[in-house]
């Protein structure tokens, strides 16, 4: 490659069909590599030995824009590509514009009559003839008797004596039409309506210098169907590890076989896009002619769908009955290939059984009750499942994909699909059980938990689980890396249910921040999520409780054994084989809050900030005064609210037994009660008095007190880190 010319397009070469099927030229480039993506892409590489000076590809229409941005040339003999020469693809719309307009609506003998009215034409019928103008057609009914009437096209001309001249359309053999001009217009309306479909590939030529023959490498890359990942799953009731087996449904639509061609298959979505670098592109210019002089646009050129569907059809048939290439077979059983899809064309070979002896007549002590009873049929086991399959393929990783090379040539005919194996590698597996909150059920899921060991990524697709030698379920797992661990639900277990209870609390407090008075503090708000579990089963079991990553929560009981996934945690509890299991999922979250210094958050946080070890020694006094300031203000304020209910309960004891003084009234039977009412009402009034008295005294009190706390904390500033 060191001497090598290259010529490079930023495209890729050749859709399918290229070389392929009937469209093979002199000059025969095989396919020796194929690299399939998933995002609807394959690259392909074309070797081979061109004698000349040119190559010519055949290329279908809806792949040439892909070609033209991707295609590169290698001459590995020295030689060099000079260009590459393609016809200039001008749109069917502006060739059917460059026609007259009753061209481009010609259709059949009717439609083309009256497309070409006042065109010389000479017309021959059974039994009549004649030349002249075409003056029209139309449809004349005809009286058959007995009231019937039937219709029927007709077509008259104008010959040159003057006379009209009427033949019946379904008579008309020929219709020559001496309009040089529109004859050839007719002819060009044929081809631009046989040049739409795209069936008909562009010749697309490689002009080459040196000396031949030319050893010649080309790539291209051009759309494919998707490869289409498959797993199975084998794990065992006892055992923590499992096989993991996977398969590619590979599809070959290009048009050609590819025959023991290097196969890769790419994980991962690189960015691909669709750019026509085919068709000439028109600037529209503004049209300044005056209104009466402007041309008329052109109608929509008619669709002939069904027509293309069914040459695609046939051709597809075509190559269907095409005879299975010898070589197929043994290709495909040394890369692994098993027969599938739509007609696979490798067919497995399957083992001939023995027939059982049957008696002779020759051997009378042989009778049929004497004979040994059959062997019963093997059963699916999972030595069987791994023996079965076998995966030739090496794993590269480019860039941010991966590629599975296949390590055996693999040989696929052209509308054919195959399954390659890609994977057979023992695994951790586990067959577990799984709870998820978001499906609704009381019950939990049975699952295997896999942990990805093969060194190969595991892509979206079904997977098929087996265990101990019999399928249990299926499921669509999604992509997992390599060295990371997934769950894959396959069924759901009714002998075990789930409840769940939710509450909140809230612990702790933290000194944040001390400014200008005001004090931030951090406390933590916890979520407390309590699951009860009802195992009927009779089996102990691994429970794994699924809940959902919450920003700036995080999980602080149970943790032990505790998964970790981009949006979720699994927290696996031990279930008994029989009875109730019950546990607590604590999660807890931190929030800050503004509080005053007199509320019992900052007091407790305050008295945890001074405990610490990393207390600020030139704060540590002003704080501690603070807080005796608070506890005297603190026990003032409960002495204060004492006094407060006494002086309450005094004057409601006054209005009592004034209210009694008043039923008394001044007779002088009720003179000695009067007496001791007044004395209890002046005994009243002096408590009353004296608890006032304290009241506004310890009110002054912790006025003073407030103030100089006001003033202390405004003094103190602290940010604990």
């Amino acid at each position: 490659m060191r001497h090598a010319r290259v010529l490079g397009l930023m495209a890729p070469i050749f859709v399918a069909g290229c070389f392929g099927g009937q469209q093979r030229t002199r000059d025969d480039l095989k396919v020796t590599r194929a690299v399939l993506y998933q995002n609807g892409i394959g690259y392909f590489e074309r070797q081979g030995k061109v004698s000349g000076q040119e190559i010519k590809l055949r290329i279908l229409p809806d792949q040439i824009a892909d070609v033209l941005k991707s295609l590169t040339v290698v001459d590995l003999n020295s030689g060099r590509a000079i260009n590459i020469a393609l016809p200039v693809e001008k749109t069917r719309l502006r060739r059917l514009a460059a026609l007259p307009p009753q061209v481009r609506r010609g259709g059949g003998l009717v439609a083309v009559a009256e497309a070409f009215r006042g065109a010389n034409v000479r017309v021959s019928a059974s039994g009549s003839s004649g030349s002249g103008r075409i003056v029209g057609v139309e449809n004349l009914a005809t009286d058959e008797g007995e009231g019937k009437s039937s219709a029927g096209w007709h077509l008259t001309i104008l010959r040159d004596d003057g006379t009209l001249q009427s033949f019946d359309v379904a008579k008309v053999s020929q219709m020559q039409i001496k309009n040089r001009t529109l004859e050839l217009g007719l002819r060009k309306a044929l081809d631009v309506a046989l040049d739409q479909g795209s069936w008909k590939p562009v010749e697309l030529v490689v002009h080459l210098a040196g000396e031949t023959p030319h050893n010649l490498l080309l790539s291209y890359v051009v759309e494919m169907p998707t490869w289409k990942p498959a797993y199975r799953v084998v794990v065992s009731k006892d055992k923590k590890d499992g096989l993991l087996q996977g398969w590619a449904v590979v599809d070959n639509v290009s048009g050609e076989d590819w025959n023991a061609v290097g196969l890769s298959l790419t994980a991962g979505t690189p960015l691909t896009f669709t750019y026509d670098l085919y068709s000439p592109r028109y600037i529209r210019r503004p049209d300044l002619s005056p209104q009466q002089e402007a041309m008329a646009e052109a109608p929509p050129p008619p669709t002939d769908g069904a027509a293309l569907a069914d040459d695609e059809s046939a051709a597809a048939e075509q190559r269907a009955e095409e005879p299975e290439a010898p070589e197929a077979k043994k290709s495909a059983e040394k890369a692994g290939l098993l027969g599938g899809g739509r007609g696979s064309g490798f067919k497995a070979k399957r083992p001939r059984r023995r027939p059982m002896p049957r008696p002779s007549a020759a051997s009378p002590s042989m009778r049929s009750d004497d004979a040994p009873a059959p062997a019963p049929p093997p059963r699916m086991s999972n030595e069987l499942l791994e023996k079965s399959f076998r995966a030739l393929v090496s794993g590269t990783r480019v860039g941010s994909l991966f590629r599975y090379d296949i390590e055996e040539p693999v040989t696929i005919r052209d509308r054919q699909s195959a399954l390659v194996s890609i994977l057979n590698k023992k695994v951790p597996a586990e067959d577990v059980l799984l709870y998820r909150m978001d499906t609704g059920k009381t019950s939990p899921y049975r699952a295997v938990r896999l942990t990805n060991t093969t060194g190969y990524i595991i892509e979206r697709g079904p997977v098929a689980i087996y265990k101990d030698g019999n399928f249990v379920g299926e499921a669509v797992g999604g992509q997992v890396e390599t060295n990371t661990s997934t769950f894959i639900p396959y069924s759901v277990d009714g002998r075990i249910v789930v409840s769940l209870e939710d509450r909140t609390e809230q612990e702790g407090a933290r000194l944040l921040k001390i400014y200008n008075g005001q004090i931030v503090c951090e406390v933590k708000q916890v979520s407390i999520h309590k699951y009860t579990m009802f195992n009927r089963s009779g089996e102990g079991a691994t429970l794994y409780i699924q809940r959902q990553h919450r920003t700036g929560w995080k999980l602080t009981h149970p943790t032990e054994g505790m998964l970790v996934e981009k949006e979720h945690y699994f927290v696996p509890i031990k279930l008994g084989a029989k009875g109730k299991t019950e546990v607590d999922v604590k999660e807890e979250t931190p929030v800050r809050r503004w509080v005053a210094i007199s509320s019992q958050l900052a007091k407790e946080a305050i008295e945890f900030y001074l405990k610490g070890p990393d207390v600020d020694p030139k704060i540590t006094g002003p704080l501690k005064e603070a807080m005796t300031l608070q506890d005297q203000i603190g026990t003032l304020d409960r002495e204060l609210e004492r006094l407060r209910r006494a002086k309450d309960t005094y004057s409601d004891r006054q209005s009592q037994v004034r209210d009694n003084l008043k039923l008394l009234g001044k007779s002088v039977r009720n003179a000695d009660l009067a007496r001791k009412l007044t004395d209890s009402l002046k005994q009243l009034e002096n408590d009353l008095n004296r608890v006032t008295r304290d009241l506004v005294a310890k009110d002054m009190k912790r006025s003073e007190l407030k103030d100089r706390l006001t003033v202390l904390i405004k003094s103190i500033t602290l940010e604990v880190k």
